[in-house]
């Protein structure tokens, strides 16, 4: 029937991770699960911001489109509004089947996701304690726009300051987050994850991330990033 081949959204998750804990701030990469495109149609991907529609997918917001940065049969991700923080989502994905079921969210101040796919780079899977990490990170593009608002990164046990968050040029929604990692790193691993207190008192985790760590080796020559 004409209703079983339209699309349909079953969540709204953040576009890093769907463990992390918040899916839309301003200007972050979301993500939609569902069911989206033919059983044949390729996943097409353009991260540049610059499209609302790929493979004929388009996520309608308040009724507006947004950026499409991936379209695949089960999976399309998008670029939230930059609203303001609080103000409800309508979003539904159009189709040439048509329109889908619409979910509801709400814009967070933060929604802070790392990206895990493709693992680590830079020459060496190790990083000795003290070395500085870059992770690649969603949801934190507009922090400065609030003030109260702490974000810190734990590793292991330990709360540890961001020194530096750099918007990616060429993929909107993307930033480089950077830390140092403490001296004292017990083990061959450690988790790390990203927590921010939103000015409401709610606490928002990212997703964790393994870091592999040497405790013997000289450092790499480069910073080690999570992608």
């Amino acid at each position: 029937t004409e209703t079983s081949i339209r699309p349909v959204i079953t969540r709204v998750q953040n576009g890093a991770d769907e463990t992390a804990g918040a899916a839309c701030s301003p200007n972050a990469v979301g993500t939609l699960v569902g069911r989206f495109l033919p059983e044949d149609a390729a996943p097409v991907s353009d991260r540049s911001g610059h499209a609302t529609s790929l493979a004929g997918a388009r996520v309608l917001i308040n009724g507006s489109y947004s950026p499409v940065l991936y379209a695949s049969r089960e999976r399309v991700d998008f670029l939230c509004p930059a609203v303001p923080p609080s103000a409800s989502l309508e979003i539904a994905v159009e189709t040439a089947a048509g329109l889908s079921n619409r979910v509801e969210t709400r814009v967070e101040e933060g929604s802070p996701g790392i990206f895990i796919t493709g693992g680590w780079a830079a020459g060496s899977d190790l990083v000795l304690p003290g070395g500085v990490v870059s992770i690649r990170v969603t949801g934190m593009d507009w922090l400065a726009k609030f003030s109260t608002v702490r974000p810190h990164v734990r590793i292991g046990t330990q709360e540890v300051p961001i020194e530096s968050i750099t918007p990616d040029p060429k993929a909107p929604g993307v930033s480089t987050l950077t830390v140092t990692l403490p001296s004292d790193i017990p083990g061959d691993s450690v988790a790390i994850v990203i927590e921010m207190v939103q000015t409401d008192g709610r606490s928002v985790a990212s997703n964790p991330a393994s870091i592999p760590v040497e405790t013997h080796q000289q450092a790499a020559a480069h910073p080690l990033m999570v992608r």
